[in-house]
């Protein structure tokens, strides 16, 4: 066998994406197979090597089609609670998505976000409820916590497919833009306590407009 005709075993999480492509330009010039951009690679690199759950989710190990959307470094910061992760709710979801992700490929990411919400004792039905009467009757009563719950959780799968994929499933995408919308109710501002409400504002404003943006996974 030439050189050509080795088999290279590469361990994924042993190198960089920009490690990883110039190995493929080198594989390619040897073999005479017709070279392909460093762009390309590092899309076949994303779309091939599926990400460990246990890492961080940063701009370098995300799907390049997320990076070049969440351009600003609150996306990526847990710490931040008006980060797509930032609450706990949505820190939990991006991290079990990650894993329910792997064994689940095909499936609609609704499944998994109706099994988190009865996980997290927070079953809701009334997603599509955005009037701010319907609103405060909500906060009057127990749903109010199922409620935002669920807001964190399809918000944060909602990003956390995109992180992953690339794309966003055009049925999560609705399902995000309402929960969206309810985040940006005046009585769901003032009930949740944000500190700094008009940041949470210009946040979800920025949350919608990169979901918007998002290649639509049908």
């Amino acid at each position: 066998m030439n050189k050509t005709g080795k088999i290279l075993l590469i361990t994924a999480t042993s190198f960089t994406v920009v490690a990883l492509t110039g190995i493929i330009l080198a594989l390619n010039s040897l073999s005479g197979i017709k070279p392909i951009s460093p762009e390309e690679s590092k899309e076949l690199i994303a779309k091939s090597l599926p990400i460990n759950p246990k890492d961080q989710l940063t701009p370098k190990n995300a799907h390049p089609k997320a990076a070049a959307l969440m351009t600003e470094s609150f996306y990526w910061n847990c710490a931040d609670d008006n980060s797509p992760f930032g609450n706990d709710n949505g820190a939990d979801a991006l991290s079990e998505f990650r894993i329910w992700r792997k064994k689940h490929p095909t499936e609609k990411p609704e499944i998994f976000i109706k099994e988190l919400c009865e996980k997290f004792q927070a079953p809701f039905s009334d997603w599509n409820e955005t009037t701010p009467e319907r609103l405060n009757t909500i906060f009057g009563s127990k749903k109010s916590y199922a409620m935002t719950t669920g807001d964190d959780i399809i918000i944060s799968v909602a990003f956390a497919q995109l992180m992953i994929e690339g794309k966003v499933d055009n049925s999560l995408k609705q399902l995000a833009f309402v929960a969206i919308g309810k985040e940006e109710a005046a009585n769901t501002i003032e009930r949740r306590g944000w500190v700094n409400p008009e940041e949470r504002k210009q946040r979800l404003i920025k949350f919608r407009n990169v979901l918007q943006a998002a290649e639509e996974k049908n």
